[in-house]
């Protein structure tokens, strides 16, 4: 690693002085004031011989560790220095630039504001590679809180910066590094994290914090109380001594979701506070660059049939039964009785006893297998919301077939009604049927102009989005005006689902499927919410709302085509006025952005 001439001189002796014999080495390591028997600098063992202690203090990675430990951080000082020969494979566009001179040009730490898809990672390398031109003793550390996430940007920073620097990721107990290279982490220059990951080396000083010139945290708007990114904040970098404390540089395209301007205002100034009282950064110089092209959102409540609906009023109260009783009768299950009920009282039952169902697990066999058995319930409620009956029958014989299993059970009749009802409905018109016609209208439109049309599909639990892809990649509608349908779902475990989650790389396979030419339909969950690289839809379709006015922003950050369209189908009229204040939320966010500008 290349070291700046004037902090060379030091190092130079310490590394290549002359010695004679051991015992002039000795000599010299008494003078210098260093330890004999471990380097407690390094955090060493202890050492085995003298030889081993000279191979130590002239090494590498101590001579690293030991500057990286006393030398300050390097700022833009004149705007001279505010070069723009950034010598990456992308240029940046002039909306990027301003945003780049504004980090780079202040010593505070900055949250970068930038809507979705516009490209805050190629603003993060702009600046990684100056900053590592100014501190080249230092590393940059770029952390994320999801693996897949963090292998996306490994591979766009990777091609950004070239063979100019060394890159690697460290996620878990691994270290994961350009195929071709085999260097150690002391020898690179960008060493990119999942926040537990680094977390777990700072606590075990593999790495230091303030070893890092830059420190940037991708999706900074989750640096909440009890998220690894605020732990990493409170326990080391405000515990860092002031004159060597890295920059932090936060990114987002949601820095706030509350719903009135003053909440707005509120959360984003404290957030700023906590992430080391940093300055907010946005675009107002370039806004004729930032093409804000605002999508066509559309909310369609797409009515059930009767029939269907008096099943699925069946099965939700053959749940609400079973869970109540489940839980009472579980009584080592986390929730309470009375804090189930008392949580109802105040939001929809539905909801909140999905989300409290997807939050239990148990070693107990028997109360796995229940929560197993109410998992699949649901699931069948929630698929016969948006597919046809008949395709849902595989679904509900599963659900019949597990009554026996349970003694506390003793009536089934809702169940069992559901079942008999169910029999007996013809053929209808489905939620299904609607995404379909959306995606052939759309698809219609866009050969008409010789354009190839991505679509986007977001579901709210991977058993829906498999049973998406399964449908979807067998309709003759679909198959014959050959467009391919892929998946991408969470990679961890998800108890009690019956769905795994998808390994990494499958989920890396999908999204580089993704960026093929042609007409696609991507399917997904909501990791693709957030930061995932897919291509700007012509088409987003969700099937249930956003969870949050966050969420929301990100989801329509996706539809940045002139020509895009974003719908949202729900089978309620009460669904639309929660969207309308996310839309709201959207807004005083903007507002909260514009005025807290530095």
């Amino acid at each position: 690693m290349k070291l700046n001439s004037a902090r060379k001189y030091d190092i130079h002796m310490c590394a290549h002085m002359k010695i004679t014999s051991e015992a002039d080495e000795l000599d010299h390591m008494a003078l210098r004031g260093v330890d004999r028997e471990m380097c407690k600098g390094c955090d060493s063992n202890k050492f085995q011989s003298v030889s081993d202690a000279i191979s130590h203090y002239t090494g590498t990675e101590h001579i690293l560790s030991t500057f990286r430990k006393h030398c300050k951080v390097d700022i833009i000082k004149s705007s001279s220095d505010r070069d723009t020969s950034f010598g990456l494979v992308s240029t940046p566009h002039p909306y990027q630039i301003e945003l780049y001179k504004k980090i780079i040009g202040r010593k505070d730490s900055c949250i970068c504001y930038l809507p979705t898809g516009c490209g805050k990672t190629l603003v993060s390398a702009m600046v990684i590679k100056k900053m590592l031109k100014l501190n080249s003793s230092k590393y940059v550390y770029f952390i994320t809180d999801r693996f897949l996430l963090l292998f996306q940007q490994f591979e766009y920073l990777r091609k950004q910066l070239g063979n100019d620097y060394k890159i690697a990721v460290i996620a878990g107990d691994k270290f994961l590094k350009m195929p071709t290279d085999t260097y150690k982490i002391s020898e690179c220059n960008v060493l990119l994290f999942t926040a537990d990951a680094l977390g777990n080396l700072l606590n075990l000083k593999n790495v230091q914090w303030h070893d890092a010139s830059l420190i940037i945290f991708d999706e900074v708007h989750h640096c909440e109380k009890n998220h690894p990114f605020f732990k990493l904040i409170e326990d080391y970098h405000n515990c860092c001594e002031e004159e060597k404390k890295p920059k932090l540089l936060g990114l987002t395209a949601s820095p706030t979701d509350k719903y009135f301007i003053g909440d707005a205002l509120s959360s984003l100034e404290e957030r700023l506070k906590k992430f080391d009282n940093a300055k907010l950064v946005s675009v107002t110089e370039e806004n004729d660059s930032l093409t804000s092209v605002q999508p066509k959102v559309e909310f369609i409540v797409v009515k059930l049939d009767e029939d269907v609906r008096e099943v699925i009023d069946n099965l939700k109260n053959a749940f609400q039964s079973f869970f109540v009783k489940g839980m009472s009768e579980y009584s080592n299950i986390e929730k309470t009785l009375e804090q189930i009920l008392k949580q109802c009282e105040r939001d929809d039952n539905w909801e909140c006893m999905m989300l409290l169902l997807k939050n239990q697990a148990s070693e107990d066999k028997e109360i796995s297998k229940f929560l197993t058995f109410m998992t699949k319930l649901s699931e069948l409620v929630n698929l016969l919301t948006i597919f046809k009956p008949l395709d849902c029958k595989e679904c509900l014989d599963e659900v019949i077939g597990r009554k026996c299993n349970f003694s506390i059970f003793d009536n089934y009749k809702d169940v069992e009604y559901a079942a008999e009802h169910y029999k007996k409905i013809k053929d209808s018109s489905s939620t299904y049927d609607t995404i379909v016609g959306l995606i052939l209208n759309k698809l219609n439109a866009y050969q008409s102009m010789s354009k190839h049309l991505f679509t986007l599909l977001i579901t709210k639990t991977r058993a829906t989005a498999v049973f998406l892809e399964q449908l979807l990649s067998k309709d003759p509608k679909i198959t014959s005006s050959q467009i391919i349908v892929h998946l991408l779902t969470g990679h961890g475990s998800s108890k009690p689902t019956h769905v795994k989650g998808m390994k990494i790389s499958r989920q890396k396979s999908a999204l580089e499927s993704a960026h093929n030419e042609g007409n696609q339909i991507f399917i997904a969950t909501s990791v693709v919410e957030e930061g995932i690289d897919i291509p700007t839809c012509g088409l987003l379709i969700a099937l249930s709302p956003p969870a949050t006015g966050t969420a929301f922003v990100q989801l329509k950050g996706r539809t940045r085509q002139e020509d895009s369209e974003f719908y949202m189908l729900f089978n309620s009229e009460q669904k639309t006025a929660y969207l309308n204040r996310l839309s709201t939320c959207e807004h005083r966010m903007e507002a909260a952005v514009r005025q807290l500008t530095c």
